[in-house]
């Protein structure tokens, strides 16, 4: 009988390691330093390992409980453009959610809300409003299972 949870080949490093784990120990280390979540090509091009090997650490750390998914907004292209070269057609709280992503790249409302300082209630207003106009994407993200995020979050 076969297993239904996937499995990998396990690569090896020269000292016989496996590069799932040492990739794993990194992001968990990355994850601990950084605030907020982060997506598996930016988790990748922070540790330098694949997009593959990320993606498989990250299955396993979370298998373990150890890092959690989350959604996420990244900008378009066409956002990414019209901020560029038309900032004014941007009210003031889209302006300051959309440059946050533009920034920082994709992140979540409330991390969005807390960088800002502004009510959270507010900015997930506003990008449900980007996202219904074609403006947003979602993403996953990852984040430590057991990180606490900062009491303004909760506003």
């Amino acid at each position: 009988m076969r297993s239904s949870v996937p499995t990998y080949p396990v690569l090896r490093l020269r000292d016989g390691g496996n590069v799932v784990a040492a990739c794993a120990l990194e992001i968990l280390v990355m994850l601990g330093r950084l605030p907020g979540a982060r997506t598996v090509g930016d988790i990748s091009h922070i540790t330098g390992y694949s997009i593959a090997a990320t993606a498989a650490a990250l299955d396993w750390l979370e298998r373990r409980g150890s890092v959690r998914r989350v959604g996420a907004w990244a900008i378009t292209a066409a956002t990414r453009s019209e901020l560029s070269t038309r900032p004014e057609t941007f009210s003031y709280l889209q302006r300051v959610a959309v440059t946050a992503l533009y920034r920082c790249g994709a992140r979540t409302g409330d991390e969005i809300a807390w960088r800002a300082g502004e009510s959270a209630t507010d900015v997930h207003r506003v990008l449900a409003w980007l996202y219904r106009h074609r403006r947003l994407y979602h993403v996953t993200a990852y984040q430590l299972a057991s990180k606490k995020e900062p009491a303004s979050w909760d506003q």
